[in-house]
């Protein structure tokens, strides 16, 4: 049994850590955030976010029953939090996969000692592109979350992740901002900075309706853009981060509509 100080030490060897995830109620990864912005020196700190909350409500909101052992796909899935929150509201068998050797190394950490049942879920050392020749799927559910943006080709990447899911699939992605909606926008970034992607090439969309387009062409006809925004000034002038839900049918999203329009009624009320 690892003690606090053994789990910490581990936490702080394994960063950088881009997400806040409870390990125990002692120990959090947050603990490496001085650590990773001294290690940066003059270059930009790799920010430890939490956006545990924030998930947490909108699969609660997807589905307020609980998951209900549907199965889920994580592209990209850094150190596997979103995959062990999907866990919390009953997820059934999960696959993790990522380029990263550094995240899986993570997830494998968090898997280990977390507070998660993670009977069939696993992790694999994986290029999206490389997924259609394993057979894996299809999945119930799939997150693709902070990576279309980085792929050399997002619409080749997101059809086989579509391909791969029979029901929804959660897409979230940095955005260019003062364009017209409609288009992608290309533009090179780092091979190897950590939350980069390892092509090269970065595609940002300029907004919700190409990426309705983009999904519709895909079969998945019924489109929920649950955020859009500007980023703050200190990402750059011209970056937006959106989130979107899509479904193949329309009874799959019944109760996000419900529980959404409940909401936004409360909220004027």
């Amino acid at each position: 049994m690892k003690t606090t100080a053994d789990l910490e030490r581990e936490i702080l060897a394994l960063a950088p850590w881009a997400l806040e995830v409870p390990v125990t109620p002692e120990v959090n990864t947050r603990i490496a955030e001085q650590a990773q912005r001294e290690a940066s020196g003059s270059a930009r700190p790799v920010d430890i976010v939490d956006v545990g909350p924030r998930w947490r409500g909108l699969l609660s909101t997807l589905y307020p029953d609980g998951f209900a052992n549907r199965s889920v796909l994580d592209v990209g899935c850094n150190c596997g939090a979103y995959m062990f929150w999907a866990r919390e509201q009953g997820a059934g068998e999960c696959l993790g996969i990522d380029v990263r050797e550094h995240w899986l190394r993570q997830a494998e950490f968090l898997a280990e000692h977390g507070p998660w049942d993670t009977e069939g879920m696993r992790f694999e050392l994986m290029d999206l592109y490389d997924l259609p020749a394993t057979g894996y799927g299809p999945f119930d559910v799939t997150f693709f979350l902070g990576i279309f943006y980085h792929l050399p080709d997002p619409l080749a990447a997101l059809k086989i992740a579509a391909e791969a899911t029979r029901g929804i699939l959660i897409l979230d992605t940095a955005t260019k901002t003062g364009l017209p909606d409609g288009t992608l926008y290309a533009e090179p970034e780092s091979k190897v900075a950590p939350l980069s992607g390892v092509y090269g090439l970065s595609w940002r969309p300029t907004g919700p309706e190409v990426m309705t387009q983009i999904f519709r062409w895909l079969g998945f006809n019924e489109v929920r853009v649950v955020s859009n925004r500007k980023s703050p000034a200190s990402r750059g002038a011209d970056r937006g981060r959106m989130r979107i839900v899509a479904a193949r049918d329309a009874s799959l999203l019944a109760d996000y509509d419900r529980l959404s329009a409940s909401r936004r009624a409360v909220a004027k009320a």
